[in-house]
């Protein structure tokens, strides 16, 4: 969690230096392992905004970038 946030243009480049920085290729047995990492972002709308509701909305957000892979 970020504070003091007020967009998403303001996260995504904090996002793709994380995802860059994970993002490798392991050979094990013999075998090559693509790393790679999805995040999710989303915006608190408020400062009561439910914990449960805003980790499912992240949740959707990170399946969007996955999917948005294939």
């Amino acid at each position: 969690m970020l504070a003091g946030v007020h967009s998403l243009q303001e996260v995504q480049p904090i996002a793709d230096r994380l995802a860059k920085a994970t993002a490798d290729t392991l050979d094990i047995e013999a075998q090559s392992v693509s790393i790679s990492l999805a995040i999710g972002i989303t915006l608190a709308k408020d400062s009561a905004c439910e914990l449960g509701e805003l980790i499912a909305e992240v949740d959707q957000s990170m399946y969007r970038v996955k999917n948005a892979r294939t």
